[in-house]
């Protein structure tokens, strides 16, 4: 969504991921520095819901890993590591693409002279 805006691609990058932080900061806080008693339910739920079309991701990648036991908690947060892999995936992919077509406009223009 922010890659589309007419912003620099690394300042995109920076405002799409700035929600990820949040979010990941949330989470962490709620479910590691907060006791059970004083959790915001609603603040430690939205900072998980945040990444659940990654949850697959992270369970395969704990089930690859042979873990004995899966914990939820783990769980989320390869989730939040595997969504940061794919936002810079696709920062670097766009970035390649654009120097790419960049050289190939530039050697057009060297033909043309």
């Amino acid at each position: 969504m922010f890659a589309k805006l007419r912003l620099n691609k690394a300042v995109s990058f920076l405002i799409g991921n700035f929600f990820w932080l949040v979010g990941f900061a949330l989470f962490v806080w709620q479910i590691y520095y907060v006791s059970d008693g004083q959790r915001n339910m609603l603040l430690a739920g939205l900072s998980q819901h945040f990444m659940l079309p990654f949850v697959y991701i992270g369970t395969k990648l704990l089930v690859f890993s042979k873990a004995e036991v899966i914990r939820s908690n783990a769980v989320i947060i390869l989730a939040y590591l595997s969504m940061l892999v794919t936002f810079s995936a696709g920062l670097l992919y766009s970035l390649i693409k654009h120097m790419g077509n960049r050289e190939r406009r530039e050697g057009l223009e060297l033909e043309k002279h």
